[in-house]
Formats: C-alpha cells, sequence, structure tokens
C-alpha cells in the first residue's frame, strides 16, 4: 500500500519508529526487560501536508513492519493531536510518552505539563531549524517588505506556520506598519509549501510565505522558479519542532531512547534514513535552539504591553 506522505513526515514518522524499537531487541537482548509499548503522539502541524487518515494508517504500517522483522510483539498506535489542550490534557493524564510539537506549541505549554525536551533533528546549519522567506517575483520592482500594502499574500501554513505569523507581526512592527490584516490586501493560506510559491510565479498573487528549504527545494527541480523569483525578507534560523518526553517516564526508557537515537547514523538502517530524507544527524535538545523564537514571542509580549498601557491611558 503507498501511502502519500512528504518527505518532512515520512522523516518523522521513520524515525518515531526507530526510537521505539532499538536494533539490540532484535538481537534477542533482555528481551523479558523490554519496556511496554510507549504511547506515542504527534501535532498535527507535522501533517501538514498530508491527511490525518493517512498519516495514521502510514505509520501504523511502518511500525507493524519493523515489529514483525524485529520479532516484537507490539502494536502502538499513534496519537494525533489538533492543539495544545488536547497535548496537555493527555500530558497530564499519563496518555502520551513521547510527543513531537511545535517550538511554540512547546513554548506555551511547558509550563503547565511535565515536558521533557530531548532531541531535534540537525540538517547541518541550525538542530531541526530553518528560515522563513517571503518571496516575490524579480519583474514586479518590490524591494521593500512596505510596498506589499494592499498586496496579497500567500502563507504556507507548515510546521514553521505558527512561528511564521508570529515572525511576520514582527517585521510588520519593526517598520511601524499595521496589523497584517490592515496591511496587506489579502491573506491566504495553504497546506502545500507549491501552493504558496507558484500563484506568486504565475502573477495570482504578490508574495509567497514559507520555509527556505522548500523554497530551495522548489527551484532545484524547476530552475525557472529560481530565475524568477527571488527572496525580499527573511528571518534568522527557528527551530522546527522538538521531540519530548512526559518528564516522569522511567529513565531507563528514556536512556535506551536516546542512546538508540545518537547512534542511529552508526547502524545501517540508521544511514539509510539519514541518506534518504537528507538529515544528518540526530541529536539531543539544546536550550540555546530556542532563542531565536523565544526573542519573537518576548518581543510580541512586549508590544502587546505597549499598545495596552497606551489604550488604558
Amino acid at each position: 500500500m503507498n501511502v502519500p506522505m512528504n518527505r518532512a513526515v515520512m522523516t518523522t514518522l521513520i524515525i518515531i519508529v526507530c526510537l521505539l524499537f532499538p536494533p539490540e531487541v532484535s538481537r534477542g537482548e533482555n528481551r523479558e526487560a523490554s519496556p511496554e509499548p510507549l504511547k506515542v503522539g504527534f501535532s498535527v502541524k507535522f501533517l501538514n501536508d498530508v491527511s490525518r487518515a493517512d498519516a495514521q494508517v502510514a505509520l501504523e504500517l511502518w511500525i507493524r513492519e519493523i515489529s514483525r522483522s524485529l520479532g516484537i510483539k507490539a502494536n502502538p498506535k499513534p496519537f494525533i493531536f489538533d492543539n495544545s489542550m488536547e497535548m496537555t490534557t493527555a500530558l497530564r493524564n499519563g496518555g502520551i510518552d513521547l510527543i513531537a510539537l511545535s517550538t511554540l506549541d512547546y513554548l506555551n505549554i511547558r509550563n503547565s505539563v511535565p515536558l521533557e525536551p530531548a532531541l531535534v533533528g540537525d540538517k547541518g546549519k541550525l538542530a531541526g531549524g530553518d528560515e522563513i522567506v517571503v518571496v516575490v517575483r524579480r519583474d514586479q520592482g518590490i524591494t521593500d517588505f512596505g510596498q506589499l500594502k494592499g498586496k496579497k499574500l500567500i502563507i504556507h501554513s507548515g510546521i514553521l506556520g505558527d512561528s511564521a505569523h508570529l515572525w511576520l507581526h514582527s517585521v510588520l512592527a519593526k517598520r511601524n506598519l499595521p496589523e497584517k490584516e490592515s496591511f496587506l490586501g489579502s491573506i491566504q493560506e495553504v497546506k502545500k509549501a507549491s501552493q504558496s510559491v507558484l500563484p506568486v510565479f504565475f502573477k495570482q498573487a504578490d508574495a509567497g510565505l514559507l520555509a527556505r528549504a522548500a523554497f530551495e527545494t522548489m527551484v532545484e527541480l524547476n530552475p525557472q522558479l529560481g530565475k524568477e523569483m527571488t527572496v525580499l525578507l527573511n528571518s534568522e534560523k527557528l527551530l522546527y519542532g522538538l521531540f519530548c518526553f512526559r518528564k516522569d517516564l522511567g529513565a531507563d526508557i528514556k536512556k535506551r531512547i536516546l542512546d538508540n537515537a545518537l547512534n542511529m547514523r552508526t547502524t545501517p538502517t540508521g544511514k539509510q534514513i539519514f541518506t534518504l530524507f537528507q538529515i544528518e544527524n540526530v541529536t539531543p535538545f539544546n536550550p540555546s535552539y530556542l532563542t531565536t523564537t523565544l526573542a519573537l514571542m518576548n518581543e510580541q509580549n512586549r508590544l502587546k504591553e505597549r499598545i495596552s498601557g497606551k489604550k488604558t491611558k
């Protein structure tokens, strides 16, 4: 059965499977001591380019296939969450052991649930991160963001989608421009990166907002896009998201998962995954990875306080 999945989603799913079923178990070592199947969840934001049903089936098929190949009697069901409230409830009730979520979701719920950041994907630049870019046609003569007043902007609501809105708010505020709803003529959100670029290319929209890696991949596939379009503005690198443990999960289980993940590139399976999906490594979480997103959040909070102070005077 072929399930249509984009590269980022399939990478996330395969990594989760590899974390759940370490290679050591296949050799029959400590089979009796194997932990109970982990309860894994991830934000629906990780499934931006694929339907929930397809993702659910794909993940279960992958787990079943790996289980058979390793001789493990396990069939864990993935949990897909629509919002941070659902994630918070599940984590508080012990219904999730390992979760993949966006950076903003993590920052918004970290003080209310016992989460322990564990892993991020490393693409060689910033672990798990990318820049957000605004792209326009070269022949439109747009050289400054202020020239987009009254224009149509299409936003790719991918895994960086919520951070993109935060960054866009910052861009406008720094230029003393109105809120995006007032400044721009229209805003459209789309689920596929191509849907934020092609309408600009065909002059059906004025600008597109998406992750740089997604835009560069499109240019590689269609060099004409690179000739006709250019990056008008870009953010600093922002973290895509992260894998977190439920904090009170057993230390032994955490260690086994981390040890396996950090050695993935030394195994044939790990090398195949990294080569196929262009991932250089899986690295431990470092608090510094959150710096740029935290700065955007703090900036927005300061702006809200300033606006609120003006209204109360």
